[in-house]
């Protein structure tokens, strides 16, 4: 008796749900490309010839599409989506540079950062990703940094300084004795 052979699986993408309503818009348009071929048998090489595409494009999206539907032809978002491949010691000097006093522009950070990141060996971030590590800064912290210890009490310590860690581990209440109703 032969062993069969394994087979590989392909992960699902994900649900059209998902996606932004622009991906889903492009999928649908996909799909409106590839409805010649799958339902009237056109030829894909004529599809591709009339609207411009590459015929291994069209192939592709084919073959997305008989899989798992629309949602195969749409465009799948990155993997390292939401993730930062700087250095941990860029970022925290992106971020000491970002909480001197006088508060600097985003632009002179990343001109600091440029400068001063081949002489570490780090890759040159650029202006998005240093607008994105100030704009990812606390606010408490950078109203400590630029404002003084006093605007921070006033704007953020009131708020935080009575926050309780559990349920009635703060509490106060009126120690007088109630006056009687009627008396």
């Amino acid at each position: 008796m032969s062993t069969p052979l394994p087979t590989a699986t392909v992960p699902l993408p994900a649900p059209l749900t998902t996606r932004t309503p622009s991906d889903r818009q492009a999928a649908l348009a996909r799909c409106t490309l590839l409805r010649p071929p799958i339902e009237d048998g056109v030829p894909l090489a004529r599809v591709a010839v009339q609207c411009g595409r590459e015929l291994r494009t069209l192939q592709r999206w084919l073959q997305a599409y008989r899989r798992p539907g629309l949602a195969g032809v749409a465009r799948a978002p990155r993997r390292d989506r939401g993730t930062r491949t700087l250095p941990t010691a860029l970022v925290q000097l992106i971020d000491g540079l970002a909480l001197r006093s006088p508060r600097p522009t985003a632009a002179a950070v990343h001109r600091q950062g440029v400068a001063l990141a081949p002489t570490q060996g780090w890759p040159v971030p650029s202006s998005s990703t240093v607008y994105a590590i100030i704009r990812g800064l606390d606010p408490a912290l950078t109203t400590l940094a630029h404002a003084g210890a006093t605007a921070y009490a006033t704007a953020v310590d009131l708020i935080y300084r009575r926050t309780a860690a559990r349920p009635n581990d703060r509490w106060q209440a009126d120690h007088t004795p109630a006056r009687p109703v009627g008396a």
